[in-house]
């Protein structure tokens, strides 16, 4: 089995497991996965900051699952018809906290999380049909409550079109 076909039914497995009747309650969340903790539970509504940044609303959720093995973490932007779900979990073999992503686009991405100096640092790959893009995703919370996702990335060594957005809690 290539490793494409390993990482699919890997992903597929994983969704199986999320639709399970018994992943319909979590329990305690994994330790690994706590620093998401303060984003559970809550909607996060906002947008595009910036010039020339588009007037979308985008919404953002992030729930346990698998008795809080994992967390779902869910965009949505309905005027773009656009949603998108990625799964974080503990991995034991890699000893890392990593994601799985999925849009309704068809693009895919997988990659690992830190908590590092008060951010979320989200990095990894963005399988698209254009080509692979390395990315890093910065999630991080002021003071005043405001979730702020910075996006960067590079393919073929070229920078690609970033953005910055900000939430607040609703």
């Amino acid at each position: 089995m290539n490793r494409l076909s390993v990482r699919w039914t890997g992903v597929l497995l994983t969704l199986l497991g999320l639709f399970s009747p018994s992943s319909s309650h979590a329990a305690t969340l994994d330790e690994h996965l706590a620093f998401l903790q303060p984003l559970i539970g809550t909607q996060w509504v906002g947008g595009f900051v910036g010039e020339a940044a588009p007037d979308l609303e985008i919404t953002l959720r992030f729930e346990e699952i698998l008795d809080g093995r994992a967390v779902r973490y869910t965009r949505d932007v309905p005027a773009a018809s656009f949603s998108a779900e990625t799964l974080f979990y503990w991995s034991s073999e890699g000893r890392t906290v990593r994601f799985l992503n999925l849009n309704n686009n068809g693009i895919t991405g997988e990659g690992v999380v830190e908590f590092v100096d008060g951010q979320i640092v989200i990095t990894g790959t963005s399988y698209r049909p254009e080509g692979n893009v390395e990315f890093t995703t910065l999630l991080e919370m002021d003071a005043d409550g405001t979730l702020r996702d910075i996006f960067t990335g590079t393919q073929d060594g070229e920078s690609v079109p970033g953005h910055a957005q900000e939430f607040g809690a609703r």
